[in-house]
């Protein structure tokens, strides 16, 4: 399955920098017993992960005061990531999984080994993030597991 991760940092992040962020949740790093069991999931796993992938262009950027030779729709301009102050669409972004500037992590389900729970403050907890990342850079992420 795809889901969309919200990643929040500091500055804009290299592709290397991402990877190392998300290595703690690498379905492949997993620590295991002797038998090949799981010991502890961590509070979501990803088998591969592209910057926007199947979310491609869900940031909202306004073109109004620079040239672009990129092709717009509607005088706006959507991309992968960006500054969160120039970001028109911030409180709306919709996402599974975020990872905010202090790599805390939150996520609307996560799996115990049997079963699924589902968070019921997700949505609380993002708002909560969103208020906090002014001044930050915002990447949407294609996460797969």
């Amino acid at each position: 399955m795809h889901y969309c991760l919200l990643l929040i940092t500091k500055e804009m992040p290299s592709e290397n920098r991402i990877s190392e962020i998300l290595t703690p949740y690498d379905e492949e790093k997993l620590e295991c017993d002797k038998s090949g069991e799981v010991i502890s999931f961590p509070i979501f796993t990803y088998d591969w992960w592209e910057i926007g992938g199947r979310y491609s262009g869900k940031l909202k950027l306004k073109i109004d005061d620079c040239y672009s030779s990129t092709e717009t729709r509607d005088g706006f301009l959507y991309v992968d990531g960006a500054k969160i102050d120039k970001l028109l669409n911030f409180d709306e972004i919709d996402c599974f999984v975020c990872i905010d500037f202090d790599e805390n992590v939150i996520a609307r389900e996560t799996w115990n080994g049997h079963t699924f729970i589902k968070d019921e403050d997700f949505d609380k907890k993002l708002a909560e993030i969103k208020a906090k990342s002014k001044g930050m850079f915002a990447t949407i992420l294609d996460i797969h597991n």
